[in-house]
């Protein structure tokens, strides 16, 4: 595939790349989504953030009750008044996820090498022994010596409340796994992992449906993050919803690709879908590591598709170490120079104290990485445009100029240099 900024006339001095980089007048093209959760929802963090560069604020309702983001939202809405800045709004569902029910949210530890059980019976409480989902289907989905994941949205391996099971034994309903590692599942949020099954629960949960018709309406949510995005006829299901409320017609709907069923029919998506989130810690649960490099295909098609595409960065060591932020840098910097058109997407619901700093340092790298990029210039790219046939080439009053071609014809061109 033909990059569209990175054919270089002559290589780069590493001397440019080495000098102090100056103040840009124009903003990043790259625009920054932060999540607000419990420790970045004040009015103060809210205004830092924007001010550091934060242009759209995501809303998980994953966790949370309605009345809580609503106080958020009012916050927000304050700190756009005070920073003088604007700020799209996005609205995250709860979709078909696996989800571990602790409803009184007390403290389980769970010992290597001894039996838990899920089960779908969400009356049961949860303990060390036992651990209710929501979700029936489970043990008609996996077999003896599956992996069962259960994480809280981190997935870096340097936490202790993350847990790997092994199904050892399906008893009717019910699943019998050996815990593989010991952990503390703390807190309501935790989310179940099975590689690669498919999981029949409905695209919309009842939660997703009230909060859309009742939240989503009221405060006239910009985006809607579709999750677990797994057919086309998911995004069409939610459009047609969305155009049933009236005042969310207008919904941008990005899906979110999770999992291999995602990815399967990712070309029937993007005919959908105003753009994709890539949720890189799901897909390296349902993905082995050495197919993981499917991140990079994601971005280039969904590019050449003509959408935009949302990434996610898992910066859960920077809850200790500053210095943390020198390898997201490393892959802010990897992420603008492999595709320039996308957003960005920074993942710190739970646990960021300092948020502001954070965006603050991402926005500065974004800042300085684009202007590092070389762009092909015009006469090249009227060249490549015309050798892909994305254009023609037009003589009018002797003057030479190009003309583009339909948009179902540049569609269709460019799906078959993808295939090819």
């Amino acid at each position: 595939m033909v990059s569209n900024f990175l054919l270089l006339e002559e290589p780069i001095r590493m001397a440019s790349v080495l000098e102090p980089s100056k103040p840009n007048f124009f903003p990043a093209m790259t625009k920054i989504v932060g999540t607000l959760g419990p420790n970045s929802r004040s009015v103060e963090v809210i205004s830092d953030s924007l001010k550091a560069g934060m242009s759209v604020a995501r809303f998980d309702f994953s966790w949370g009750d309605a009345e809580f983001h609503h106080e958020t939202y009012e916050n927000l809405k304050v700190a756009i008044k005070a920073a003088n800045k604007l700020c799209a709004v996005m609205l995250d569902t709860v979709g078909p996820e696996l989800l571990i029910v602790n409803k009184k949210e007390h403290s389980i530890h769970l010992e290597a090498n001894s039996l838990v059980i899920l089960t779908p019976d969400q009356e049961k409480e949860a303990t060390s022994n036992l651990l209710p989902i929501n979700f029936g289907g489970l043990s008609e989905a996996v077999k003896v010596g599956d992996d069962i994941f259960i994480g809280q949205y981190l997935f870096t391996g340097s936490e202790t409340t993350s847990v790997w099971l092994q199904v050892s034994e399906v008893k009717e309903a019910d699943v019998v796994c050996i815990i593989k590692n010991s952990a503390t599942l703390t807190g309501a949020l935790y989310t179940l992992h099975v590689s690669q099954i498919h999981i029949d629960l409905p695209t919309l949960s009842d939660k997703d449906k009230e909060v859309i018709s009742t939240w989503g309406v009221v405060n006239k949510i910009d985006f809607l993050s579709l999750s677990y995005t797994r057919r086309a006829e998911d995004v069409k299901y939610v459009r047609k919803f969305l155009s049933e409320l009236g005042d969310l017609n207008q919904t941008q709907i990005l899906a979110k690709i999770e999992n291999v069923e995602g990815l399967t029919h990712l070309d029937e998506i993007l005919q959908e879908a105003n753009g994709i989130i890539i949720a890189r810690g799901n897909l390296g649960i349902d993905l082995p590591p050495e197919k993981l490099l499917v991140n990079r295909t994601l971005y280039e098609k969904t590019a050449a598709s003509g959408f935009g595409c949302i990434h996610f960065l898992l910066d859960a060591s920077e809850q200790q170490l500053v210095t943390g932020m020198r390898a997201v840098g490393d892959e802010c910097e990897r992420f603008i120079y492999n595709i320039f058109q996308e957003k960005l997407l920074v993942n710190r619901t739970l646990y960021e104290k300092t948020a502001a700093s954070g965006f603050g340092c991402i926005h500065f790298l974004l800042d300085a990485s684009e202007q590092q990029l070389v762009h092909m210039p015009v006469e090249k790219s009227i060249d490549t445009l015309v050798r892909l046939g994305l254009v023609t080439k037009k003589t009018v009053d002797g003057q030479i100029g190009v003309q583009a071609v339909p948009c179902s014809r540049a569609r269709a061109i460019l799906q078959k240099c993808w295939n090819n």
